[in-house]
């Protein structure tokens, strides 16, 4: 037996209960903010069952000997595994399409007042991420004349380089994902929070980095297949495109589990995690307001007495001045306006700005 079929089966099995998990917090941590489903969510799913799909053709791809060399199976297990990776590698790419998709759509949805230059990112993104998968999928389909010679070699015909068309799927996969990484960072960078609060995340976003580093090794892993010992050199390849899939949704999660993770860390009284941080409950960390150099000044809305006093109209900035000349223009009153506190009523709004009353001297008994 191979010995590295029981570690190929492990490592699927294992990624996909990650995935798994992943989702499942999603979808927690969205009833505990009450936030309704959205396309990233479906997509997500879709993903999630594009990677069982996958999942269950490498399982089978392992049960009929992927790992050995191609003269030490039979004819008919050599050709299973040649079919199995054909749907294999038609749905590879269908699955990275639907994550890449999610985490763009997801993207919007956190960002909610993004930059046009964001939003514009973020549409050459999923338009180049389409066009990639559009072109392959039919290229692949139909990578040989016949087309069943794409797992029977022995057929007469003609198919393209297939180890190229690998390279060709392989780099533009880890192109498009470091753009999408590096979407977030700037819109992240621009909240007025904290230089802490700001760097961690951007460290949630960039644990994406881990897709990256997968793609890139399972693009090396391409340079030891040869379509004509296909099951003996796929293998390493084949099960790291699942294990890309499943960190990729993990990742995708990730940034949508935070609400989790709060509470999480609350219960076990970890000092890292504190509201005031999060702001998901509306706290605003005052720490990136700077000073501002201008005259504040005050516009009353409105005056009320408990003891049945009218109340005066709202006033806007517009009349101040003429309120301003009024104050002034009154003499100052010789009976008591001394009331108690607790039956006084004040609403008043603060508007910063430059005044444009000037500074008038009150007479004396108005300070």
């Amino acid at each position: 037996m191979n010995p590295h079929s029981d570690v190929f089966r492990n490592n699927v099995i294992a990624v996909d209960v990650l995935a798994v998990v992943s989702i499942v917090l999603r979808f927690v941590a969205r009833r505990i903010r009450k936030v309704t489903l959205g396309a990233d969510d479906c997509l997500i799913v879709a993903s999630l069952a594009l990677l069982f799909t996958i999942s269950g053709i490498a399982l089978g791809m392992i049960h009929y000997g992927l790992g050995y060399n191609k003269e030490d199976l039979s004819a008919e297990s050599s050709l299973m595994v040649a079919k199995l990776l054909y749907v294999f590698e038609i749905l590879y790419v269908i699955n990275l399409l639907t994550i890449k998709l999610s985490i763009l759509m997801m993207y919007r949805r956190i960002f909610t007042n993004i930059s046009r230059l964001f939003r514009v990112g973020a549409m050459i993104c999923g338009a180049v991420v389409t066009l990639w998968a559009t072109a392959f999928v039919p290229t692949a389909i139909f990578q040989c004349t016949p087309v069943a010679r794409a797992w029977d070699i022995d057929i007469p015909g003609h198919c393209i380089n297939l180890q190229l068309g690998f390279y060709c799927v392989a780099l533009p996969n880890i192109l498009t994902d470091i753009a999408i990484l590096s979407l977030p960072i700037r819109s992240c960078w621009q909240l007025h929070r904290s230089v802490l609060y700001r760097l961690s995340l951007i460290g949630v976003f960039m644990l994406g980095i881990f897709v990256v580093g997968v793609s890139i090794y399972r693009f090396t892993l391409l340079f030891i297949f040869t379509p004509h010992n296909v099951p003996g050199t796929i293998g390493p390849a084949t099960i790291w495109s699942v294990i890309e899939c499943a960190v990729a949704i993990l990742c995708a999660c990730l940034p949508t589990i935070t609400p989790v993770l709060r509470i999480v860390c609350l219960k076990l009284n970890c000092p890292c995690w504190s509201e005031g941080r999060s702001g998901s409950q509306g706290t605003v960390n005052n720490d990136h307001l700077a000073p501002v150099r201008r005259r504040v000044f005050k516009v009353w809305d409105s005056v009320s007495f408990s003891q049945g006093i009218s109340t005066l109209p709202t006033q806007n900035t517009r009349t101040a001045q003429s309120d301003q000349r009024s104050l002034v223009n009154t003499p100052p009153s010789t009976e008591n306006t001394d009331l108690e506190l607790s039956h006084l009523t004040v609403c008043s709004t603060v508007r910063s700005g430059r005044s444009t009353l000037g500074d008038p001297t009150l007479p004396p008994g108005h300070v």
